[in-house]
């Protein structure tokens, strides 16, 4: 019951939908903007380098504070799968939050948030290898003027790459098992998102309705009705 409650107390933060009221406060629908990500990537290109920053600050803190809160709130076994149990809630509750109809952001930042948490070190040469191979394309998409290309693998690449590497490294530094365990399960969620097909250029033909199927598993559009 314990990693149950956390889980919950784990999406009920993630699920918040700060990035999105924070981005309406300055007249922007994230859900029709850009790319129509509710994420804290798409608002940095939408409002600047200052809103940027915090809406990015917003989305990791929320994996970190999920895991950290729910082991302080409640007492356990073990430590571990507690604090495993919140940050994977929050990652969940930032990609399909009920409070925006389970259409949310990617989760990538409240991942990172999440796996920071639960193992600073092994985070650290994980981040690395993300960095490494998707910076120019960070910087492309947030700096003023910077062109952002929906289609680009870029970045969902570099997340299951420095995921890939978060494994292999939590294995050989000997971390503990839920840390592992809940950066397979992210892994493969976001392999199975990044690997979606490609929805048609929005400036082709009216956008298609989004069928509840296509949103929990694919975080895609229902292009076949």
């Amino acid at each position: 019951m314990t990693y149950i409650a956390a889980f919950i107390l784990g999406y009920v933060i993630g699920a918040a939908p700060i990035i999105y009221f924070l981005a309406r406060a300055r007249g922007i629908n994230l859900k029709t903007a850009g790319t129509g990500n509710i994420g804290a990537g798409n608002l940095w290109r939408q409002s600047g380098l200052a809103i940027g920053t915090m809406s990015v600050v917003i989305e990791v803190g929320k994996g970190t504070v999920a895991a950290l809160l729910a082991v302080a709130l409640l007492p356990g076994e073990s430590t571990e799968w507690t604090l495993a149990a919140g940050g994977v809630g929050a990652v969940v509750g930032q990609m399909w939050p009920a409070t925006l109809r389970f259409r949310g952001g990617r989760g990538n930042g409240t991942a990172a948030g999440a796996l920071a948490a639960f193992d600073p070190l092994v985070f650290a040469i994980a981040i690395s290898v993300f960095l490494l191979l998707a910076i120019r394309k960070v910087m492309r998409n947030v700096m003023p003027g910077g062109h952002s290309s929906d289609r680009s693998r870029t970045v969902p690449i570099a997340v299951i790459a420095g995921m890939s590497v978060y494994i292999i490294a939590g294995v050989a530094l000997g971390a503990y098992a839920p840390a592992i365990a809940c950066a397979v399960i992210l892994g493969l969620t976001f392999l199975r998102r990044a690997t979606a097909a490609w929805p048609p250029d929005p400036e082709t033909g009216l956008p298609p309705e989004r069928s509840l199927v296509a949103t929990l598993l694919y975080d895609r559009p229902d292009f076949s009705r």
